[in-house]
C-alpha cells in the first residue's frame, strides 16, 4: 500500500488581491496542478484567520515524484502559468514555502 505524501505550499497574498484569489485563483491553481502533475489525491486551500492574505496549500500526493513537479511548478525558474501570480504574492515566489511531511503513526 502507497503512504501519502503531504505537501504544504504557505504564502502570503497581497492585500489587494485577496478577494481575487478566493474568487478566481484557487479554483485556477488547482486546475493547473490537476492538469500538470500526476498522483495528486486531494487539494484544499487555508487562509489565516489571524494574519491577513497567509495562505496555506494542502496538496496531498501518492508518489515522491509529484513533490518534486509541485517544487518545480510553484517555486522554479521554467517558465509556466505560476508567473502570473508571482506579482500577487509578497515577495513573489521567492517568498513560497513547501514542505512534504509523511504520516508517521
Amino acid at each position: 500500500m502507497s503512504q501519502f505524501l503531504t505537501v504544504f505550499v504557505e504564502y502570503r497574498v497581497q492585500e489587494d488581491s485577496i478577494s481575487m484569489f478566493r474568487d478566481q485563483y484557487f479554483a485556477q491553481i488547482r486546475a493547473q496542478i490537476q492538469n500538470q502533475v500526476e498522483h495528486v489525491v486531494r487539494h484544499e486551500f487555508l487562509i489565516s484567520e489571524a494574519q491577513v492574505g497567509q495562505v496555506v496549500e494542502v496538496i496531498q500526493v501518492d508518489d515522491q515524484g509529484a513533490v518534486s513537479q509541485l517544487q518545480e511548478l510553484r517555486t522554479g525558474p521554467t517558465p509556466s502559468w505560476f508567473h502570473s501570480l508571482d506579482s500577487h504574492i509578497v515577495g513573489g515566489r521567492s517568498k513560497i514555502k513547501l514542505w512534504t511531511f509523511r504520516q508517521c503513526d
